[in-house]
């Protein structure tokens, strides 16, 4: 599962050293690391409100309302569009690559090491919807334990970007 804790902390540490935060360059550069935690967050509420949607679906297999491969397929795409994920890890990626512009070397490469896992689980989510469409039950499986994997990936980029990219 998906954790803002990693950048909260590296805010709230910038915070408590007071001084080191407060010049308005420093506070641009918490504002866009404060929009990304809650772009972060939007990524969870995506990824529960996906898992949901899955959810209703196979209670409607189970119950008989959903007879098809066909309404089973189309059921779980309406509730993976409907999430939002794919738009939520698009917008997140694009958030990060720009947290890199105009920052130091060392900010720029993190955001862009994030930014690649950030593409990588955002393939796997698009592959998923795909393989719906294709009605590829096993490839939507696999494609959503890859975006899963690569989502956990995330924390070790996300720590080194928040420590070169911090206020210091």
């Amino acid at each position: 599962m998906r954790s803002p804790l990693p950048l909260l902390c590296a805010l709230l540490l910038c915070a408590s050293a007071g001084a080191g935060c407060a010049a308005s360059s420093q506070a641009d550069a918490n504002h866009r690391l404060e929009h990304v935690v809650n772009e972060n967050h939007l990524i969870a509420v995506a990824y529960r409100a996906q898992g949901s949607a899955e959810s209703r679906c196979i209670h409607q297999v189970r119950t008989g309302v959903i007879t098809s491969d066909t309404e089973a397929s189309k059921c779980l795409a309406d509730g993976l569009t409907a999430s939002g994920l794919e738009r939520s890890i698009d917008r997140y990626r694009r958030d990060v690559i720009q947290i890199g512009k105009g920052s130091s070397d060392q900010c720029r490469r993190a955001a862009v090491q994030l930014a690649a896992v950030v593409a990588e689980e955002e393939r796997y989510v698009h592959a998923s919807h795909q393989d719906l469409v294709g009605m590829d039950a096993r490839a939507y499986s696999d494609d959503g334990m890859r975006a899963g994997e690569a989502a956990a990936r995330e924390s070790g980029p996300t720590r080194a970007m928040i420590r070169a990219c911090a206020d210091r």
